[in-house]
């Protein structure tokens, strides 16, 4: 069975940058990632990972930049 995961509009702003001066978007999706990184023992392998919805929050390459690297 093929397991796809979801993310949903993560907003990721430019690198050193929080949404709207408080919330730090790129540490929720390392944390995200992280717990299920975690998980996969239980869960089996994820083949894919589909990102939808507004990837960033200002649509700038900073930010651009800044999820691929979260990604990787």
């Amino acid at each position: 069975m093929t397991r796809i995961l979801q993310i949903s509009d993560p907003h990721i702003m430019p690198e050193g940058q929080l949404l709207q001066g408080k919330l730090d978007t790129a540490a929720a999706l390392k944390d995200m990632l992280a717990g299920l990184s975690a998980m996969l023992d239980r869960v089996g392998p994820v083949e894919r990972i589909l990102v939808t919805g507004d990837l960033t929050e200002n649509g700038s390459a900073a930010a651009y930049r800044h999820f691929l690297a979260i990604m990787e």
